[in-house]
């Protein structure tokens, strides 16, 4: 693991992403919102995740940076594009919608 980034802030909302050094990321935390990348369903409480699992999505990239936000996640691949998930409900993952 070459970087590690915690996000959260609420009250039981918390979630962390590792980057490897071979540019995979993994998640693990309260998945709630979809901030783990591991899926989402409105109406729906996914478990928690106890233990770092990989984000199946990104395997085919290079990641170089992550960040955990507080519902939200973000990395950035070696080709410099930028991908972003979870709960955007202030326009924070930077999509037109949640």
């Amino acid at each position: 693991v070459v970087q590690v980034s915690a996000g959260g802030g609420l009250v039981r909302v918390a979630h962390s992403l590792l980057l490897t050094s071979t540019g995979r990321v993994l998640s693990f935390g309260t998945a709630n919102n979809g901030q783990l990348g591991h899926g989402f369903s409105a109406g729906k409480q996914l478990p928690d995740v106890l233990r770092p699992q990989y984000v199946g999505e990104l395997a085919h990239l290079h990641v170089t940076c992550v960040s955990a936000g507080e519902l939200h996640s973000a990395v950035v691949t070696a080709d410099g594009d930028l991908y972003t998930w979870g709960d955007g409900f202030c326009g924070q993952i930077g999509h037109s919608d949640k």
